[in-house]
């Protein structure tokens, strides 16, 4: 299988484009630059990557360089993928708020995977662009007052047959009426309580996924991201829970201890960005470069998380830092001991000290911010 990546040369500022070979039965890989025409990967074992990720859009850490997958470098590879591979939007709605855990790991445990997220409080113009259909009906003022009311999640989902999978996973009847006869065991149908706060607008169609994901994610609502940026705890969900297909489980367990999720995203850190953030771990932690690779190896999602004394109630809710040694203390519900494997792969990392809590926070959802519009 072959498809066209791009990889950013920070010091020439430029997109380098190559040809990635993926070889399934042997997970093996092998990449050509095109530009030269030369051998810049050699077809060697690697065990990271997998077919379901390998998708349009998707980043990959590839020894430390990221390279983002742009399209298909020939029929055969598209013919196979394409018509399964595809990409839907979700938000979930502010009545779903307490259950944004629950709806996502619905979603992920039917083969989903995440690959964008982002909070956001939405306002009257982007309802209104959301909605374009129903901005002249006698509801909109009642449905724009609604999603406007508090916060949500849009989700940009990979999958198979994605768009009409998520719209029955969803339920029956559009974002605004839930419908007669549906399947009681839905996601609306769970979690909604009526025709307006029914907790899940879906794209109904290819072409208003694209829209709808253009207004949600883009750059022009950065201020209505919600940090508050006071009295709260970083929360990072590392990219091996991510792809085990766990994040909603963590996201659940956080809400159901009592904390408030007042900010959250996906982000792809590449190797700079992860040791600038880590920086404080080089030569105290022997698996710093380990951690760093871990950290470089996929999406990570970012929690800003609130509560009175959140930064040690936080670090109670995680466990200890090895999850063995926390095993051997006698932690059983820890969030480090149900999804955690050893210390590189140990599900999340917490902000450690009070006086670090706003700086990481800040790290995330105002530096990294500042940086992607530069």
């Amino acid at each position: 299988m072959a498809f066209i990546a791009e990889w950013y040369d920070k010091l020439a500022c430029i997109e380098k484009p190559f040809r990635f070979i993926f070889y399934p039965i042997e997970n093996a890989l092998e990449i050509i630059d095109l530009k030269t025409k030369k051998l810049f990967l050699k077809k060697i074992k690697h065990d990271a990557i997998t077919l379901q990720d390998l998708y349009i859009g998707n980043t990959l850490d590839v020894y430390g360089r990221r390279f983002k997958i742009v399209e298909f470098a020939d029929q055969v590879t598209k013919e196979m993928l394409f018509s399964k591979k595809e990409r839907t939007f979700a938000i979930i709605k502010p009545d779903a708020y307490t259950n944004i855990g629950k709806i996502l790991d619905i979603i992920l445990n039917n083969g989903f995977q995440i690959n964008r997220m982002l909070m956001l409080r939405l306002n009257e113009e982007m309802v209104q662009l959301l909605y374009p259909e129903q901005a002249l009906k006698a509801y909109f003022r009642e449905l724009q007052r609604f999603l406007t009311s508090d916060l949500v999640v849009g989700l940009e989902l990979v999958g198979d047959n994605s768009i009409e999978r998520l719209k029955a996973l969803a339920g029956s009847g559009n974002s605004y009426s839930l419908g007669t006869g549906q399947d009681r065991s839905t996601i609306r149908a769970i979690f909604g309580s009526d025709g307006l706060k029914n907790a899940i607008h879906v794209a109904q169609d290819e072409q208003r996924y694209k829209s709808e994901i253009d207004i949600f994610f883009n750059d022009k609502y950065k201020y209505c991201q919600p940090a508050i940026l006071n009295n709260c705890s970083l929360l990072l969900i590392k990219p091996h829970v991510i792809q085990s297909g766990q994040a909603g489980r963590i996201i659940d367990r956080v809400l159901e201890e009592g904390f408030e999720i007042s900010a959250m995203q996906t982000f792809f850190l590449d190797r700079a960005t992860a040791e600038e953030f880590f920086e404080l771990y080089k030569g105290v932690l022997p698996e710093y470069s380990l951690m760093i690779d871990q950290m470089v190896s996929g999406p990570t999602i970012a929690l800003e998380v609130r509560q009175d004394n959140v930064i040690q109630g936080l670090k109670a809710v995680c466990g200890c830092y090895d999850p063995k040694v926390g095993l051997g203390k006698g932690e059983q519900n820890t969030l480090r001991q149900l999804f955690g494997i050893d210390r590189v792969r140990n599900a999340v990392h917490c902000t450690d000290v009070k006086e670090e809590g706003v700086l990481e926070c800040e790290y995330f959802f105002v530096l990294m911010q500042e940086r992607k519009t530069q």
